[in-house]
């Protein structure tokens, strides 16, 4: 075990630099699949009326570890909680406060190399083991929206740095010994400052690759870390996701349909990409009662969530499942993912959904 003494990473460079696409080379379309669904399973459920903890909305707030247990942020996002597949509370990791082991607003939560527990809050990263105890902390002295290893002395980062300089470039290179910040484009240099979510990415590691994504357009760009260098373009054209410039609707928000977002990324064992994407309901309709995109069904529900499993070396998709009236929040490992609803009562409860191909 590592002393639990910071590691303070400080920004001593910042090179930006320009990832436009060789010579000759250009996105590739994403093949279709004819019959390639994959059966949907729900196989836990956390939370609810009559649990004493809620978990937090949103992506990399829970993970399933290797001996099936789970990880979870609570509301609070101060401490960690370790559930079995019924929902049971096994234990807690961390309390709140600033120190080693404590945390005041967790962000992220990740497993990194050898089932190890990155939680990313604000500016700090902190690793533990897998048994939850403290190994080491570093200052990232920027605030990403999510930060992954990128190889054994790097980090991949997803974050906008408002200067002039970096404005617009969307991914970072953080460099563990000498704190140098490397920042990279997938695309050209557009930035609105209206609208900061223009460079918002969806990011994932497996060993020595990377894929980011706009959440606004389905299009997948592969890197080779750590060096960063982009291998390749995929781009999905489906008429259920057109590409957002993002242009605001020229009306109400409760009389528009929500617009569809690429919400996550997950590479697998096979190195198959899995993207979720969440779209309006089919049967959505305004709700004038509602200022932010209103409902669509009796139940409440207004999305519906597709998830494609795409192989890139083949630039086709290989499995897709479509779960109706549900908005897929996340991965929680390799095929599944999990999603968010209210009980009658107002409770949070946490679904999550194993996904397998269906025999042929």
């Amino acid at each position: 075990m590592q002393t639990s003494r910071a590691e303070s990473l400080l920004l001593l460079a910042v090179a930006a630099l320009d990832s436009n696409l060789a010579a000759g080379q250009s996105a590739a379309t994403i093949e279709d699949c004819v019959r390639c669904d994959m059966h949907v399973e729900r196989i836990a459920t956390f939370g609810g009326d009559e649990r004493d903890y809620d978990i937090r909305h949103g992506d990399r707030k829970l993970v399933r570890l290797q001996d099936s247990t789970f990880l979870a942020v609570p509301f609070t996002a101060d401490h960690i909680l370790r559930l079995d597949h019924h929902g049971n509370k096994l234990a807690v990791i961390g309390r709140p406060g600033s120190g080693p082991g404590e945390f005041r607003n967790i962000n992220t939560l990740t497993l990194g190399p050898g089932d190890s527990i990155w939680v990313h809050e604000h500016t700090r990263l902190q690793v533990l083991g897998p048994d939850g105890a403290y190994v080491r902390s570093v200052e990232l002295a920027v605030t990403p929206l999510t930060v992954l290893p990128a190889g054994p002395d790097a980090y991949l980062m997803a974050v906008e740095i408002l200067t002039p300089e970096l404005a617009g470039y969307p991914l970072h290179i953080l460099d563990k010994a000498s704190g140098k910040l490397r920042s990279f484009a997938d695309g050209p240099i557009v930035r609105d400052p209206n609208r900061p979510t223009s460079v918002y990415r969806t990011i994932e590691v497996a060993g020595k690759v990377a894929v980011t994504s706009s959440w606004k357009r389905y299009e997948l760009t592969y890197w080779q870390l750590p060096e960063m260098t982009r291998t390749r373009v995929l781009r999905r054209d489906v008429d259920w996701f057109p590409p957002d410039d993002f242009t605001p609707w020229p009306g109400p928000a409760s009389a528009m349909p929500p617009k569809p977002n690429l919400f996550a990324l997950d590479i697998d064992n096979w190195s198959h990409t899995w993207v979720v994407v969440n779209r309006a309901a089919d049967d959505w309709r305004p709700n004038p009662d509602d200022d932010t995109h209103g409902r669509a069904t009796a139940n409440g529900h207004y999305r519906k969530a597709i998830i494609e499993r795409i192989d890139p070396q083949e630039g086709r998709v290989v499995g897709r499942a479509i779960l109706p009236n549900t908005e897929v929040i996340g991965f929680a490992g390799d095929a599944l993912v999990y999603s968010y609803r209210e009980s009658p009562a107002g409770a949070i409860l946490v679904d999550v959904w194993q996904l397998t191909p269906n025999p042929s």
